[in-house]
């Protein structure tokens, strides 16, 4: 499939657990698919890492499958 990105975030501490991680994961989405015709995008998540899975979910993202012995999972968001 063309057309494919893949995203990765870190926010600022300061401002952690206030929901900004799911907005710049919505936003970011959203503008790769308006302005750059991306239909797949991809995450790869810390499995430990509880509120960045949450996010990503929040955002439609999908659990595709754990990576490196369930350490990382994989998230795909998919625009049809």
């Amino acid at each position: 499939m063309d057309n494919i990105a893949t995203i990765s975030i870190n926010t600022n501490p300061s401002i952690r657990g206030q929901g900004q991680g799911y907005l710049l994961i919505r936003e970011f989405s959203n503008i790769a698919h308006k302005n750059l015709e991306v239909k797949e995008i991809i995450a790869i998540v810390k499995s430990i890492n509880i509120k960045s899975m949450k996010s990503f979910t929040k955002a439609g993202f999908k659990k595709i499958e754990p990576l490196k012995g369930g350490k990382k999972i994989k998230y795909k968001l998919i625009f049809y």
